[in-house]
């Protein structure tokens, strides 16, 4: 999954154990987020995506404005089975 971002939203997909690729995604955040007027505390993103990506290695992240201004955020990753090595 590569990013996107414009008016209908950002998708991108987080790696926590890759710095680049990590960078990245912070980038095409940021420049999601600085487009709109609305100003969002993203400390509830931020904080649970790194705790997720520290367990699983990488999620895909979706964000769309909500014409109440709300900013909806969707969050997917894959379980690996019990006893399964190594991180998505």
């Amino acid at each position: 999954m590569g990013q996107s971002y414009g008016e209908s939203g950002f998708t991108g997909r987080y790696h926590h154990n890759d710095r680049g690729q990590r960078d990245e995604f912070d980038r095409g955040l940021a420049r999601y987020l600085e487009g709109h007027q609305e100003r969002w505390d993203i400390t509830a993103l931020v904080e649970p995506l790194d705790l997720i990506g520290s367990k699983v290695g990488r999620a895909d992240v979706r964000l769309r404005r909500l014409p109440t201004g709300a900013l909806s955020v969707t969050i997917s990753f894959e379980l690996l089975p019990a006893g399964t090595s190594g991180t998505g």
